[in-house]
């Protein structure tokens, strides 16, 4: 499996299963797209990539003190989280370029996540 193939598995299994404990709670349905696992599940979605494709590493783009506010998979130099299936550099995430004040902020490498 490619990184890229696990990162939409992972991103389309995660987002079935917001959508399934959604409507089972509220009998209704509602859209979930892959920000919404930027915005609040993104250390799982790390988690389970990493699980998948061996050599993929967990990052935390802007940390403070032990809260990961992001959390990205490093894979050979390129960066993946459920917006950016396809691999690129951390300043080129979808996130970074919706929240400029994120860029201020440094990589750093986090092993809390494995």
């Amino acid at each position: 499996m490619t990184i890229t193939e696990a990162c939409v598995k992972v991103r389309d299994d995660m987002l079935a299963e917001m959508r399934a404990r959604w409507y089972r709670n509220n009998k209704k349905w509602i859209r979930f797209a892959p920000w919404t696992i930027n915005t609040g599940q993104c250390s799982e979605f790390t988690e389970r990539v990493c699980r998948l494709v061996k050599g993929a590493t967990a990052f935390s783009l802007w940390k403070k003190g032990d809260y990961n506010y992001h959390s990205v998979v490093k894979f050979r130099g390129r960066y993946y989280d459920a917006e950016c299936v396809e691999g690129g550099g951390w300043k080129s995430l979808p996130i970074c370029k919706t929240l400029p004040w994120f860029l201020k902020f440094t990589l750093s490498k986090t092993s809390a996540l494995l």
